[in-house]
């Protein structure tokens, strides 16, 4: 066929074979060659990734510090709002004067602790912001630094976005400074108040209570309404019985009155035929026609502002009899038997027949006329026809006597009572007008940070470490004498809110750490279980405080006869109820790998601005100049070593003190271990080696 050995009719060769089989293992080998090249240079972008982590983790940190800081300014704020709110409250109540005021000044405490605190976060927080960006750098430095061995030396430096914080304001009181002022002020005036109108309010309630019993409230036993209906027989129409004082009032017992001696004055009879009953039969119906008629002129107002009665009191003896108008009117028959005048009891008597004219009692007194030996009527026998009754418990009269007494000594306590509580009541009022501004300045102003780092960071990374390249894969297509040189690698991270299933967790640690073995009772246990609630419960807003202060008023008791102590509550709830306070927002915020640029967009800030200029510059192809890091690394070294030379693993944000027991607990952030000795060189290094680079690379091969 004329077919050479190495070549077939297709032309396929042996040589052919053998070429590609060796390109083939060539390229196999270069290939894993590279990639273990590729691999070993990558592992300081895993390192960049890291250490930008970290360094955004600082600023995460420095704003649970701040949450920690506004829960512990804004706990003591309420804490004291509520202590001398309910102290003012307890101030209104019997036998509260002493715990209201030593719960105001647990609220003054409180409050000068507050005040206090205010200052040193305010000054702990600027400065420890001022350092967040050498912090940053610090701590991914700290962890390049770790991943170092005997083939990768690492440095890094970590820059925030943004570089610069905004100032941090804790606020001031005045509102709850000028609230607790008045509340000094006016605690002992408030109490003078309270304990007069509760003397009134007890006198009113006795002499109220005094009346429904004489009227209605001691039945079965003798009183008004057991006299009318078992005496007098008056219908149960017009005799109701009520079983409560609260449902009571003095206008039952006027009602009571009128409706008896109305009814007695038509229905009255004598027990037998004889002259002598029959006439004081006639002298009862004389005596309860007068009564009903004098009962006209009763009345009771009582309009919740005031109140005014008038119970007309019937005459029981015959000096009584003299000074009312009974005692002059002509009611009773005249005879002249020739032997003289003769004044009768009634009309029916025996020897009244044929009598001609009337006559009063005041002209039987006055004389000329003879007793009548049938019907025996005298002065003394008009004067005297409610004695008994009006002597004796069983009597209808003595029972309404008490009444009307009770109802003027009523009048009387009333009148002291309503100007005593219109006063206590007028000076609360004013006090809850400065609590109710106090809690919306509170509830208005929360610590807030916008910190360097608050953002993200953006983390540059340099592998110090020279050698040879990998050899696993070495082999005579790829040279073997290349030496590996400086590595560099740019990470970012950026801040997300981490929403938590409990965030009270963090705020309560601060509680864990106050010793509360010693014993505690009274104002100083209530003012300590009130800030530990409104602490703990940081993050429910307006629910927790509505909480916190009937939390406080559980331990008051309210009773009281003037009614000021649960009015003085009431209103104080309310107040509390429109402060309108807002949750916290406890998410923290944890790191997450972006990419620079994306950690740096949207910040005007230099080094943002710098960074995508130069970004951009690469992109384009052209030579970027300059560094992004001029100007920063500096800045970062001046602004927080002497920071450092207090921090042992941590630096104090600032310490709070709860008066009540005195425990000192500090607010910190965490710091890498042996962080003073190393802190500077880490750094510095990483700045030096950095800067070199920026210097010398090849400005092509910048952004590869």
């Amino acid at each position: 066929m004329g077919v050479g050995f190495f070549r077939d009719q297709e032309g396929f060769t042996t040589v052919g074979i053998a070429v590609a089989i060796l390109l083939a293992v060539a390229l196999l080998f270069s290939s894993a060659h590279v990639y273990e090249v590729n691999s070993c240079a990558a592992e300081i972008q895993e390192v960049a990734d890291a250490s930008a982590l970290a360094a955004a983790s600082v600023t995460a940190e420095f704003m649970i510090a701040v949450a920690l800081c506004d829960a512990v300014v804004l706990s003591f704020s309420l804490a004291s709002l509520l202590c001398t709110g309910v102290g003012a409250v307890a101030l209104c109540v019997p036998g509260g004067q002493g715990l209201g005021g030593r719960l105001v000044d647990a609220g003054s405490d409180v409050l000068s602790a507050r005040n206090s605190f205010a200052e040193k976060v305010s000054r702990g927080l600027n400065q420890l912001q001022r350092a967040l960006p050498f912090l940053c750098a610090l701590n991914a430095a700290a962890v390049a630094s770790a991943n170092d061995d005997d083939a990768n030396r690492y440095v890094a430096v970590a820059v925030p976005v943004p570089f610069e914080g905004e100032p941090i304001s804790v606020g001031a009181t005045a509102a709850c400074n000028e609230y607790a002022e008045a509340m000094r002020e006016n605690a002992a005036d408030l109490a003078d108040q309270a304990m007069r109108t509760e003397e009134a309010a007890g006198d009113v309630n006795e002499a109220k209570m005094r009346g429904f019993m004489a009227d209605c409230g001691s039945d079965p036993d003798y009183c008004m309404y057991q006299r009318a209906a078992s005496v007098g027989g008056l219908p149960v129409a017009s005799n109701p019985v009520y079983h409560s004082v609260d449902t009571w009032d003095f206008s039952v017992a006027l009602e009571r009155a009128r409706a008896y001696y109305a009814y007695r004055s038509t229905h009255e009879t004598a027990i037998n035929s004889s002259v002598e009953q029959q006439a004081n039969a006639s002298l009862r119906r004389i005596f309860y026609r007068y009564a009903a008629e004098r009962l006209q002129d009763g009345f009771v107002h009582d309009d919740g502002a005031g109140f005014s009665a008038h119970f007309p009191v019937m005459f029981s003896k015959t000096a009584e009899l003299r000074e009312s108008s009974l005692y002059s009117r002509e009611l009773f028959p005249v005879t002249d038997d020739g032997a003289g005048r003769v004044m009768h009891a009634f009309e029916g008597c025996p020897k009244a027949t044929g009598w001609h004219e009337r006559g009063s009692v005041a002209q039987l007194e006055e004389g000329g006329y003879s007793v009548c030996p049938e019907c025996k009527f005298t002065a003394a026998s008009l004067g005297d026809v409610a004695a008994a009754s009006s002597r004796i418990e069983n009597g209808f009269e003595y029972h309404y006597r008490i009444v009307a007494q009770a109802a003027s000594d009523y009048q009387q306590a009333r009148q002291n009572l309503d100007p005593a509580a219109a006063e206590a009541k007028e000076t609360f009022s004013g006090l809850l007008d400065g609590l109710r501004d106090a809690l919306s300045e509170v509830a208005g102003f929360r610590i807030s940070a916008d910190p360097p780092g608050k953002k993200g960071c953006v983390t540059f990374v340099v592998n110090l470490a020279t050698g040879p390249l990998p050899s696993r894969f070495a082999n005579p297509f790829a040279s073997t004498d290349a030496q590996m040189g400086l590595r560099v690698a740019v990470s970012g991270a950026l801040l997300q809110e981490d929403p938590v299933a409990d965030g009270a967790d963090i705020i309560t640690s601060l509680t864990d750490r106050i010793d509360t073995s010693a014993p505690l009772a009274g104002a100083g246990k209530m003012a300590l279980d009130c800030w530990s609630g409104l602490l703990s419960a940081y993050g429910a807003g307006q629910n927790a405080l509505l909480d916190g202060v009937q939390g406080l008023l559980a331990d008051i008791p309210l009773a009281g006869s003037s009614g000021l102590g649960s009015w003085a509550r009431a209103g104080l709830e309310e107040a509390v109820e429109a402060a309108g306070l807002q949750p916290a927002n406890l998410s923290a915020l944890k790191p997450a790998l972006a990419s620079a640029g994306a950690v740096t967009e949207g910040d005007s800030g230099t080094f943002s601005v710098e960074f995508h200029r130069l970004q951009q510059q690469a992109l384009r192809g052209s030579s970027p100049t300059g560094t992004v890091l001029d100007g920063l690394l500096a800045g970062m070294q001046s602004t927080a070593f002497d920071a450092l030379e207090i921090a042992d693993g941590g630096i104090t944000v600032a310490t709070f003190s709860m008066p009540i027991v005195g425990a000192q607990v500090p607010i910190t952030i965490a710091l890498p271990p042996s962080v003073s000795s190393a802190a500077r060189s880490w750094v510095e290094q990483a700045a030096s080696v950095l800067r070199s680079l920026a210097a010398t690379v090849e400005s092509e091969r910048v952004w590869q």
